[in-house]
């Protein structure tokens, strides 16, 4: 299904921006300095939870045939 085909798109990319955040926190390594990048990896879990309810929503009820996606 083309949903959760890309949710998981979503995922890898989310991923790897998670990966390079921490990483970036961990090289800065001051919490007062690195709160907007801990922030944006809060977000990126809130959209990945919003974008699997759409698909999960697709799965239960699909889109009817003559409707565009």
């Amino acid at each position: 299904m083309r949903e959760w085909r890309e949710f998981g798109k979503a995922v890898v990319a989310a991923a790897i921006a998670c990966g390079l955040l921490a990483a970036a926190i961990a090289v800065v390594d001051d919490p007062s300095r690195t709160a907007a990048l801990s922030d944006w990896i809060r977000m990126l879990g809130v959209v990945l939870a919003v974008w699997c309810v759409v698909a999960l929503s697709y799965t239960v009820a699909p889109a009817r045939a003559g409707s565009p996606e």
